[in-house]
């Protein structure tokens, strides 16, 4: 077993208590630090740039930030849990074209700029139902608990982000599996509900 292997093993056999506390430092992190939300900005800037370019015809665009950066500030038993990280940005009124699932990664997302709500299916069988949980970012109503601009989606669990109609909705995903490692699916399907 590779050494990342192991710790994705060990990052997808979190307690609750583990989640909150590492969502507490990860929340922390991403809307206190300087240096760490400067870089979360510049990956904002290049999504929306990507966005909006005259030749792209899809609804979202994705930039990987710097992990080493997050994980060098968590303390040293969080530090395995967090092997990648993504700015996701999908424009208002939209969604994800089709349901997405991690199969070897815990997705930790966290509403960054503007909101949203992440669907998630109920089962992984061919009549799923998606619940749908709504997230703000700092600055919104109701965003004062960090855990309502939180989600965490399971490994192997089909998802997907749908931005709100009043502006482009900015996430920021830190998954268990890395870069090299983390095995993406997309479901066939364009319509889930």
């Amino acid at each position: 077993m590779s050494s990342s292997s192991g710790q994705q093993a060990e990052a997808e056999n979190t307690s609750a208590a583990t989640d909150n506390e590492l969502i507490s430092h990860l929340d922390e992190l991403v809307f206190s630090c300087k240096e760490l939300r400067g870089l979360l900005d510049t990956a904002h800037h290049e999504a929306a740039s990507m966005l909006h370019a005259a030749t792209t015809h899809l609804p979202h665009a994705c930039v990987e930030v710097n992990i080493q950066a997050f994980k060098e500030r968590l303390p040293g038993h969080l530090q395995p849990l967090v092997n990648l990280c993504r700015v996701f940005l999908l424009k208002r009124g939209h969604r994800l074209p089709s349901p997405e699932r991690h199969r070897n990664s815990t997705q930790r997302l966290v509403s960054f700029k503007n909101s949203g709500a992440i669907h998630i299916a109920d089962s992984d069988h061919t009549e799923m139902k998606f619940c749908k949980f709504e997230l703000v970012s700092p600055g919104e109503k109701l965003s004062r608990n960090f855990l309502l601009r939180w989600n965490i989606v399971p490994p192997n669990t089909w998802h997907y982000p749908e931005a709100s109609s009043v502006d482009d909705w900015c996430t920021v995903a830190f998954h268990s599996a890395s870069s090299t490692d983390i095995v993406d699916e997309y479901l066939a399907s364009s319509n889930p509900d």
